[in-house]
């Protein structure tokens, strides 16, 4: 064994049968990332193509909406409601001169009922933090849990279904 044989590529074993990649890292990697990026956050197909048309019907039914009443509840803000509550079960709003939609809450309760909220309000410069009284917050709810009542499920949640079994249905559609 000479020095330059320190540099040439070892393409087969010692007994002779050739070795392969089996290609799994690299392609495994890439369809994993993709498997997460669809079923997003909470691994129910949030990103696809059905369920974003379904969300978008739910936005364009809310925006729809002839509300009287109030003139808090513009169509943007009723289209913004629709979207939450179908990703998230759950739409909260800070009431000032208007409905201010909130990033992430935190709830503290008493016997059950929401008594303080700490809002995250996102603003173009970073968001801000505020803690206000439940009256002063417009909580939407979505198939409330009797243990929890004060927190919503999102319809998809409730369905249960997997990215897989929503990949089988889209494809069984087209």
């Amino acid at each position: 064994m000479g020095i330059m044989d320190l540099f040439r590529r070892r393409d087969r074993q010692l007994d002779g049968h050739e070795t392969r990649s089996s290609g799994a890292g690299y392609t495994a990697a890439i369809m994993a990332a993709r498997e997460a990026y669809i079923t997003g956050a909470s691994g129910l197909a949030e990103l696809t193509a059905t369920v974003q048309s379904c969300v978008t019907l739910w936005e364009g039914a809310f925006a729809l909406a002839d509300v009287t009443g109030t003139t808090m509840l513009s169509r943007r803000t009723m289209a913004q409601m629709a979207r939450s509550l179908a990703l998230r079960g759950e739409a909260v709003f800070l009431i000032r001169d208007r409905l201010v939609p909130v990033a992430d809450w935190d709830i503290s309760t008493r016997n059950g009922d929401p008594r303080a909220y700490r809002l995250s309000i996102p603003e173009a410069g970073g968001g801000r933090a505020e803690t206000v009284l439940a009256a002063e917050v417009l909580h939407v709810r979505l198939a409330a849990d009797q243990v929890v009542p004060w927190a919503g499920q999102a319809p998809l949640r409730r369905a249960s279904l997997s990215a897989q079994m929503m990949h089988e249905i889209e494809t069984a559609l087209m």
